[in-house]
């Protein structure tokens, strides 16, 4: 009787639905077991798969480059500086030719006038056409004469400028001049050739003490002794008295020599 009423007890509908439930947590917790065991065979794969494709990360080792040698150095030997060029001189111009107003002219026949190379301006040359004339008018002090042929251009003259057949300048003698000198003639141009008188008279002295005759296109160089003279006149007149040319005393000085 006791064996008979245990069965029926699991025939209940509450029997049934225990061991329904019972089926149906068995098989969840399988299905949770497979999907687990499955997401760890993934993690699994995925950390194996990572490990290889990662690169090796470690630094190479460094390896130091080969240190060169010290470079040789070559004892050389000191070498000279070079020498300056030598400065160029420019070339030194031909000096013109021209005839001098030294003692002794030379004469070059010429059909062009040359200018005369006057003494240098010294405390030993006195050009009397920079002095006070006591008498005459010294402005006019360029005169050309000619001797030979040759033109000359005296640029320290005394040149007559009236028209008149007789001309005189007269100056005082200052200072320590031993010598009175000039070259005389008739300036070119002059119509007149019959010649002229060239007289020198010192300290007012009636005579004169030198006199001479030049005639047109010549010239002559004269020099005196002044040593210890106050005054000296210079005359010139032409020798027929008559018409009117320019005499010239050119480059008219005092020297001390």
């Amino acid at each position: 009787m006791s064996s008979g009423g245990n069965n029926s007890s699991t025939n209940t509908p509450n029997g049934h639905r225990l061991v329904f439930w019972a089926a149906v947590i068995t098989a969840l917790l399988g299905f949770v077991g497979v999907v687990v065991a499955g997401y760890l065979g993934y993690l699994g794969a995925t950390a194996s798969s990572e490990s290889k494709a990662a690169p090796d990360t470690r630094a190479a080792p460094t390896v130091a480059a080969p240190t060169p040698p010290p470079p040789v150095t070559v004892p050389t030997e000191p070498v000279a500086p070079a020498a300056p060029a030598a400065p160029v001189t420019p070339d030194t111009p031909a000096a013109p030719t021209e005839r001098t107003t030294a003692p002794a002219p030379r004469t070059v026949p010429s059909a062009t006038p040359s200018a005369a190379a006057p003494p240098a301006a010294s405390a030993d040359v006195q050009y009397l056409s920079d002095l006070h004339a006591l008498q005459g008018d010294n402005r006019v002090k360029t005169a050309e004469l000619s001797s030979g042929g040759t033109k000359t251009t005296y640029v320290h003259s005394l040149r007559t400028v009236n028209p008149s057949t007789e001309y005189t300048f007269e100056y005082v003698i200052n200072g320590d001049w031993a010598f009175f000198t000039a070259t005389i003639g008739i300036e070119n141009g002059a119509r007149d050739n019959s010649g002229a008188v060239f007289q020198i008279y010192l300290d007012g002295k009636t005579a004169p003490e030198l006199s001479f005759t030049v005639a047109q296109y010549e010239s002559r160089e004269i020099r005196i002794p002044v040593s210890g003279k106050s005054k000296i006149k210079l005359h010139t007149a032409n020798v027929k008295r008559e018409g009117y040319f320019p005499t010239v005393w050119g480059d008219a000085r005092f020297t001390t020599g």
